[in-house]
């Protein structure tokens, strides 16, 4: 009976562990469709991991009446701490250890800086725009 116990128990915790992971994704499997989709609302929730040292490339579009890009090249997004993102139908939630999810507000702080660049570093003409995204956590 012992035994038997002992392996029921081990079912059950092997059952819940897969269970809790079905809906995670690593962020570095995702296709482009995919997070259109998460974003677009049009997918089950699901919650995606960001893990140290992974690198996500990024594209930055711009369009409208006033602006385009062409051709617009990715930069790589280093990941330098563990974090969740949980994309739900009407939320995004974000989480520092898979378990405890809140809004992005109570998790991090950060900015988003545009500006311009020069060649002559005691200024000059502009040749470039600056956008950086700054997040730290709180």
């Amino acid at each position: 009976m012992k035994h038997v116990l002992q392996i029921t128990s081990v079912a059950v915790f092997i059952l819940f562990a897969v269970i809790s992971e079905a809906g995670t994704m690593r962020a570095t499997q995702l296709d482009q469709q995919s997070w259109q989709k998460f974003f677009a609302g049009n997918t089950p929730d699901v919650t995606i991991e960001f893990r140290q040292g992974d690198s996500i490339p990024v594209i930055f579009n711009a369009e409208g009446d006033f602006f385009e890009t062409h051709n617009p090249q990715p930069s790589q997004l280093s990941i330098k701490k563990d974090f969740w993102m949980r994309v739900l139908k009407q939320t995004v939630e974000f989480s520092l250890d898979g378990t405890n999810f809140k809004p992005l507000p109570q998790v991090a702080k950060g900015n988003f800086i545009i500006g311009t660049q020069a060649d002559d570093p005691s200024g000059g003409r502009a040749n470039g725009i600056n956008m950086i995204l700054q997040a730290y956590q709180k």
